[in-house]
């Protein structure tokens, strides 16, 4: 019996390693991918801000404008996400490993606000870079 404890110790180990590879290829990719998408939106962010300075918003109306961009974005992708997640892990907790499923509505609080707290503090410092657009270089290239 320890014989085939041992050989099934190993496969398990080798199955926990894949995946943590897995995993860690997939996060690799993501952040690649999302740090394109953030250099591509920061150049629409540079567009964006000189139509926001023609029109003759202030610096408090385009971080305004920001903020609310931010948030309804926010909003509707962390909803979106909580029902597949909650969904998904209710479904694996119950069905696959039979253990009782229990939603803790203060983790996905915390975990939310802080989350959106870090994003909105990036997307803060990512725009103020752009708010002074130099104007002459962008319509002439434009």
């Amino acid at each position: 019996i320890a014989d085939y404890l041992n050989k099934v110790t190993d496969v398990l180990n080798k199955v926990f390693i894949a995946v943590t590879l897995i995993s860690a290829v997939t996060i690799i990719i993501g952040l690649i991918v999302i740090s394109s998408a953030i250099m591509v939106q920061g150049k629409v962010k540079e567009y964006q801000n000189l139509v926001f300075k023609i029109l003759g918003f202030s610096k408090k109306e385009v971080i305004l404008s920001s903020l609310i961009e931010f948030i309804i974005i926010f909003k509707s992708v962390i909803l979106i996400s909580i029902f597949f997640a909650v969904i998904g892990s209710k479904f694996i907790m119950e069905n696959i490993f039979e253990l009782v499923w229990k939603f803790d509505f203060k983790v996905l609080i915390y975990l939310g606000s802080s989350i959106g707290l870090v994003t909105l503090i990036l997307i803060l410092l990512t725009n103020l870079k752009y708010l002074n657009p130099k104007i002459y270089p962008l319509i002439r290239n434009q």
